[in-house]
């Protein structure tokens, strides 16, 4: 499965729900920085990645998650990850 990306607010906090997997091959690494590169381009600056659901991710995804970071970070925004270990 490619990557799925379900937006909502909770406040003035962005949730993005990650669903799937994010890797440079399938072209999924282009869906998550354009849905990023909106979502601050449109003044959010609160956002909070749910990666419960995400099976893969490669680093061409990680840099784009923490360029976003870095990014909110010199904009006085915030970003935050969750990520729900299953237990063993």
């Amino acid at each position: 499965m490619g990557l799925l990306i379900s937006i909502r607010k909770f406040g003035d906090v962005t949730i993005l729900d990650l669903r799937g997997r994010s890797t440079f091959n399938d072209g999924e690494r282009e869906l998550l920085s354009s849905r990023l590169e909106e979502l601050v381009a449109n003044g959010d600056r609160k956002l909070l990645l749910n990666l419960s659901d995400l099976t893969q991710i490669d680093s061409s995804g990680v840099s784009i998650i923490v360029g976003t970071y870095v990014f909110l970070k010199r904009e006085a925004g915030a970003s935050n990850y969750y990520a729900h270990a299953a237990r063993c």
